[in-house]
């Protein structure tokens, strides 16, 4: 498989399309400086040179692989098959596990989370209670608190459990 322009159009699409639009892509041609392939979310994430279609599409699989482990039979064939081209070729590495990470780090962003307040009874640190918003984390800190001033308490977030 050739790594084109249009290779990494529909390789990104893909990515924007199952990361409800946290990825997007672009790219310039400028007959001075050749192709420029650029993420529409980090601007600063720029592609150039030899190998640039290379390393952008190996983001934008290792975006789709954070997506969607475990289920790449399940994706359409152009990815399956770009996925084996990209292994392939030295440099996938790299861009794929960044890709991979920045989209782990978008999926966590986007989790739902839940506020635990903890009490120290001498033991450690302890879970006594769970809200599923800030506002009631802070209610029931201050509500522990003052019924219990002898022990410390703190809250926490964390993401929510499945």
């Amino acid at each position: 498989m050739r790594f084109t322009a249009d290779t990494v159009h529909k390789i990104a699409n893909h990515a924007k399309e199952i990361s409800g639009g946290r990825f997007s892509f672009a790219y310039k041609a400028n007959p001075g400086d050749g192709v420029r392939y650029v993420d529409g979310t980090k601007l600063g994430l720029v592609w150039t040179g030899s190998g640039a279609a290379h390393r952008a599409a190996s983001y934008y699989l290792g975006v789709i692989e954070a997506y969607n482990p475990g289920t790449v039979g399940d994706l359409p064939d152009y990815i399956r098959e770009a996925l084996s081209a990209a292994a392939k070729r030295t440099g996938y590495e790299k861009w794929h596990n960044v890709g991979m990470d920045d989209a782990r780090n978008a999926m966590r962003a986007d989790a739902p989370r839940e506020y635990v307040v903890q009490g120290n009874y001498g033991s450690g640190w302890e879970d006594v209670n769970t809200e599923t918003t800030k506002e009631d984390g802070y209610r029931s800190l201050e509500e522990y608190r003052e019924n219990e001033p002898q022990y410390s308490h703190r809250l926490r977030t964390r993401i929510a459990s499945k």
